[in-house]
């Protein structure tokens, strides 16, 4: 699941038996004759609210909020929906339950028209139960009802509402309210998410989702676990501006609409994600909502082959949802036919090369690679991918076993490795989506299966201290994979011939993830990886880390890029299956003319991103790219395919210095931007670079700068002291502004401004 919070089990409810003498309070079931103002104040900015998403066309929002100061999204506070007989009123936040929101005027008198009173005001004819110790609700309702704790107790006769401030994990308790509601009933539920126990994911909290959950899907909602706070002491919750587009009909006829992209950044990852996920999960495909999906949206319910030589065009709203909804009913129906097979498959990932593979047992030892080594890695916990050499071929069931020493240890299997959405490309010529599956291999014995196959990798968190880890995997195949220093030449000429249609290449520095036909005449994979090895220990010395890597980094292929023509996230590296592919594998072209591309992708790991002041992403991160040059292939800051030569610098100096230099366009040019960088290891050599990133290693996070001003005076400063000279006059010629503090910290040291650049002079 990408969206964590939609994933739980439905159904599994364990039956209980009502007392059979209760006799619910039957309720008028119109939203419209609940009779109260749902315009009420948002808990002050300190406390939480939870949003609800609604998954089809039965809730009905009653009040809405704005999760932020900075943005128009809104989303719902209050919603209410018939359940069978009876109904669910729906808080997003368990304060309005308890003081001091339960002492403001506008809740008491919602909560007033929402009690049980019968015309003569009489409190013994209804009665109201409270699920959760909650004193100040039991406080409140003590003059104005009967009431009584409902937990572990049947639920009594003429009780006409039930009060949940808590979440009803055991299921027993939960089928109870639940056949309360469908008799008539009325459940009022404030969502606990302010209280329940957070934990964290590196700076990322999150909660476990509410079990009560399963109930409210089954009346058409639910109550995601985020923590918004709208950040206003004075911000009230909405009833009669409630946007239309937070019903899913509604939304649908935008999505095929411009509307999403004139919304702010909030809009998608906050609302529209989780909502049109939930919406699937939770809709039959011959449900209301599903057929209009595929009556109204173009490619939703087609049978689409996107390939290199029928790629898929995907440039306008209404085709980018058709193309993500085909996708999602798709998956539908592969949950319903566990040995399903994707009808794209033999185009991307691609097929083996035999049709029936064999249920021969392989015996796999992984050697355990986990934890930081000083990058920036991705967010605690992190499942660390670990090859195994196997494929599975697509609707093949596998069964990994384990033995019970690694059940504590919380492992996980991958099948493939391309996880990228590409729906926001403009066309795609593979099936344009995570093609990866994910299982916890929690028992002795796990069977896995994926409609698409890939590569099977083992995902083992970062924080194991495991040295290996042995599996058995029944069913798959064998894939090319060369292990340097483990596996032999000899044992290759085996292994290059293996069936799988994707094959590895692998140091303790750097996996390769590459099409088998690739590698298939690959001779000598073992002059390749320790070429690779050097480029990534040429990195690590220039960003001070050790070159014994807790961990590789990797490398994949994609026919389909989802970002540009190469990209780097914290824990992959994406380049192409074209001419560069072929290139990342021929170790005499690398040798002789290296590949700026790769070389600078990898640089991107390693650069400081975190102390880089604006506009140094794509302008730092070539100090990689050149060290390397440098390292591996032997060749100065002057003899590379950038900068060729001293001309060519002066060259592109002069053309930038003729039209408007500023440090504006200094920071728009990130090969301008670099000039300066090359013209100081062009004097100085590379060791003042070396120091300065030495010295930036040993920094505490804590302790970063966290303006843009300082970071530019801690640079400023930084290299001016390691170049032993004071770069005052050189900063002013390039106009990158240095506090005055800054140059008076270096004054004193000798001043040092390029000849060339002296004619800039202002």
């Amino acid at each position: 699941m990408i969206y964590k919070f939609v994933s739980f089990a439905l159904g599994l409810l364990i039956s209980f038996q009502v007392d059979s003498t209760t006799v619910f309070g039957q309720q008028n079931h119109s939203s419209e004759n609940l009779n109260t103002s749902w315009n009420l104040p948002q808990p002050d900015s300190s406390k939480m609210m939870s949003s609800i998403f609604i998954i089809n066309e039965q809730p009905k929002i009653l009040s809405v909020f704005k999760p932020s100061i900075n943005s128009d999204l809104m989303l719902p506070a209050i919603a209410f929906s018939n359940f069978k007989k009876g109904k669910i009123i729906l808080f997003g936040s368990s304060e309005y339950f308890k003081k001091p929101m339960l002492g403001r005027p506008e809740v008491i008198k919602t909560f007033l028209n929402l009690l049980p009173l019968n015309k003569s005001n009489s409190k013994k004819n209804s009665l109201v139960a409270i699920y959760g110790s909650n004193e100040d609700l039991k406080q409140f309702l003590e003059s104005k009802t009967n009431f009584y704790a409902l937990e572990k107790s049947p639920i009594r006769k003429n009780t006409a509402m039930i009060f949940v401030t808590q979440d009803v994990i055991d299921s027993r308790e939960l089928n109870k309210i639940e056949k309360y509601i469908k008799s008539g009933g009325t459940l009022v539920f404030g969502s606990p998410y302010g209280e329940i126990e957070r934990y964290s994911k590196g700076n990322v909290e999150v909660f476990n989702n509410l079990s009560i959950n399963s109930l409210f899907l089954k009346a058409g909602f639910f109550n995601a676990p985020n923590r918004l706070f709208n950040g206003r002491e004075t911000a009230k919750t909405l009833s009669m501006e409630i946007p239309n587009y937070l019903y899913p009909d509604s939304l649908l006829k935008l999505l095929s609409t411009d509307f999403p992209d004139k919304v702010d950044y909030y809009f998608r990852p906050f609302f529209i994600d989780p909502a049109i996920r939930l919406i699937f999960e939770n809709n039959e495909i011959n449900s209301k909502i599903l057929t209009k999906v595929r009556r109204d949206f173009r490619y939703a319910d087609s049978v689409l082959l996107p390939s290199r030589q029928h790629p898929l065009i995907i440039n306008t709203n209404e085709l980018r949802w058709g193309y993500t909804f085909n996708r999602l009913l798709a998956k539908k129906r592969y949950l319903n036919n566990p040995l399903a097979v994707a009808q794209n498959y033999k185009n991307f990932p691609g097929a083996a090369s035999i049709n029936n593979p064999t249920n021969k047992t392989e015996d796999v030892m992984i050697h355990v690679q986990v934890g930081s080594q000083g990058l920036s890695e991705p967010q605690e916990p992190y499942f660390r991918l670990h090859s195994t050499g196997l494929y599975i071929p697509a609707g093949k069931k596998v069964t990994i076993n384990l033995d019970t020493l690694y059940l504590k240890q919380k492992l996980k299997a991958q099948i493939g490795v391309h996880s990228d959405d590409l729906t926001h490309l403009d066309s795609v010529s593979r099936d344009g989506f995570d093609l990866t599956e994910n299982f916890e291999l929690e028992r002795m014995s796990t069977k896995i299966y994926s409609p698409y196959g890939g590569l099977l990798l083992i995902r083992i968190p970062d924080t194991s201290t495991l040295d290996t880890v042995k599996i058995s995997v029944n069913g798959a195949l064998r894939a090319p994979f060369f292990e340097l220093n483990r596996t032999t030449r000899e044992q290759w000429r085996k292994i290059s011939k293996y069936p799988s249609p994707w094959a590895e290449l692998k140091t303790d520095n750097i996996v390769l993830t590459i099409p088998s036909t690739k590698i298939r005449m690959l001779e000598d994979p073992e002059e390749l990886l320790k070429f690779w090895d050097k480029v990534m220990d040429a990195d690590a010395e220039l960003a001070a880390i050790s070159k014994h890597r807790t961990h590789p980094e990797r490398i994949i292929v994609d026919s389909d890029v989802a970002f540009g023509y190469m990209f780097t996230t914290r824990d992959k590296i994406v380049v192409p299956d074209d001419e560069s592919c072929q290139l990342m594998l021929n170790k005499d072209s690398l040798a002789k003319n290296g590949s700026w591309g790769h070389f600078h992708e990898i640089g991107h790991r390693h650069q400081f991103k975190d102390l880089d002041f604006s506009g140094l992403t794509e302008v730092s991160v070539n100090l990689f790219t050149l060290y390397t040059y440098n390292q591996v292939l032997g060749r100065g800051v002057l003899e590379n395919e950038k900068f060729p030569s001293r001309e060519a610098l002066h060259k592109r100096i002069d053309e930038y210095f003729k039209n408007s230099p500023s440090f504006i366009n200094w920071q728009r040019d990130p090969f301008v931007a670099l000039s300066m960088y090359v013209q100081i290891i062009d004097k100085f050599g590379w060791e003042p670079i070396k120091e300065v990133y030495k010295q930036y290693r040993t920094l505490s996070k804590e302790s970063y700068p966290k303006s843009n001003d300082d970071k530019r005076d801690l640079w400023f400063t930084s290299i001016s002291k390691a170049t032993k000279s004071d770069l005052t006059e050189f900063f002013e010629v390039w106009q990158i502004p240095i506090s005055s503090s800054a140059k008076k910290e270096v004054k004193g040291l000798d001043t040092w401004i390029p000849d060339y650049m002296s004619k800039y002079k202002r």
